[in-house]
């Protein structure tokens, strides 16, 4: 009976719905700003590494970013070589014997840092490869986050002056380094490809990371959001996965992430816990 639900309440209660998603990602977001001494670059660096981990590799990202001394990553962003071996090196991806010219190097460099800047190796942090489509590799995920810093070493500013997501496409030409182009891992070749961010990707990025976090910038700096919010999250395509397919069969249609973050939503804070009656849609059904 849900298609049954009409249009003028569907466009409110996702409205609602997709706000409530927003909430809870700004606790997290506060959560992350008072650990970092509301050192707003800092806390999107950390969230950016949570989602270059995608699923499998997320958590261990996010402990990694907050481990790494940011101070050290923003000193050294002019050398790509440096902040590559910096991430690699503090991921454990470069321990244990090293028969390779590149990893030897970075190896080099990475002990070259330690001993600057006085900071010692993440012991425990072990990354995941198995199971992993060779573009999310840990590698390419932190070789390509490395140049992200690289050549823009202070993206948090760039977020903030954006007037819509198109000022941000810049990130959609974000590739690995020299050696990445033609590996996955530091063993083996493969085919040429600059291995740049997918436009899926990037539509993650935006839905997971950058719209929160200027969601929660407006919310603690101004008390207040604006129209933008939507529109920015209404010009992204929904998201494809076993829920919003699950509500598609239902026959709710679905065009933008707004319609998919709030079936989310739907699902899991009201569906999943049987609170129909605090549900627009259940209350609705009820009523009838």
């Amino acid at each position: 009976m849900i298609a049954s639900f009409p249009e003028f309440k569907w466009s409110h209660w996702k409205e609602r719905l997709y706000l409530q998603r927003l909430e809870e990602k700004t606790l997290q977001i506060r959560k992350l700003l008072k650990t970092n001494n509301n050192n707003w670059e800092q806390t999107l660096f950390e969230l950016l590494a949570k989602n270059f981990g995608l699923n499998r590799n997320g958590d261990v990202f996010l402990q990694w970013a907050q481990r790494l001394p940011f101070t050290v990553v923003q000193k050294n962003c002019a050398n790509g070589d440096l902040l590559e071996a910096l991430f690699m090196g503090m991921a454990g991806l470069l321990n244990g014997e090293i028969h390779y010219p590149y990893p030897q190097k970075l190896h080099k460099d990475f002990d070259y840092l330690k001993r600057k800047y006085g900071f010692t190796e993440v012991l425990g942090i072990s990354v995941n490869f198995r199971r992993l489509r060779q573009p999310n590799f840990p590698t390419i995920r932190l070789s390509q986050l490395a140049q992200l810093y690289h050549q823009h070493p202070r993206p948090f500013s760039l977020l903030i002056k954006a007037e819509a997501p198109r000022d941000l496409n810049w990130i959609r030409t974000i590739g690995v380094s020299e050696y990445w182009k033609t590996h996955y891992t530091f063993e083996k070749e493969s085919a040429p490809s600059p291995k740049r961010l997918s436009q899926s990707f990037f539509d993650l990025l935006m839905i997971n990371t950058l719209i929160p976090l200027r969601f929660a910038y407006a919310q603690i700096q101004e008390g207040s959001f604006g129209e933008e919010l939507f529109r920015w999250i209404r010009s992204l395509p929904a998201e494809k996965n076993r829920i919003t397919q699950g509500f598609s069969d239902l026959g709710l249609p679905f065009q933008s992430a707004l319609d998919s973050q709030s079936l989310l939503q739907l699902k899991k804070d009201y569906c999943d816990k049987k609170k129909c009656l605090h549900c627009a849609v259940g209350f609705h059904l009820f009523d009838n």
